[in-house]
């Protein structure tokens, strides 16, 4: 019996709205952007680099600090944002989509702003 070694695709597309920042996609789902400094050198040697699909390893690393920070800087971004004055879902919703994070992670902050209302 042969095992089949299931890859994802890495993909990093400069930001348009941020110096030095890039877009990372894994299999065509944006997981957010990062700065230039906080991606390991080896992922901008090629336009899509194949990652392996295992818990353990530094691909797997990679994609959970992706994940992570970009939730936390989604929920400090909302939190500087409310600080200043109260504000609509809808108006959120929006300053988030310009600083470039995901749909889902948007979706996420925004509940638990309200439930912590």
């Amino acid at each position: 019996m042969k095992e089949y070694q299931t890859t994802m695709t890495l993909t990093l597309t400069a930001s348009r709205n941020k110096k030095n920042y890039y877009k990372i996609y894994i299999d065509d789902e944006f997981l957010g952007c990062l700065p230039q400094k906080l991606i390991p050198a080896e992922y901008f040697l090629q336009t899509t680099i194949p990652l392996s699909k295992g818990d353990r390893g530094e691909d797997a690393h990679f994609i959970t600090f992706t994940k992570e920070h970009t939730l936390n800087y989604a929920q400090s971004t909302l939190l500087n944002y409310l600080a200043k004055a109260e504000r609509t879902v809808y108006d959120c919703k929006i300053i988030l989509r310009k600083h470039e994070i995901p749909d889902k992670v948007i979706e996420t902050v925004i509940k638990d702003a309200i439930s912590k209302k």
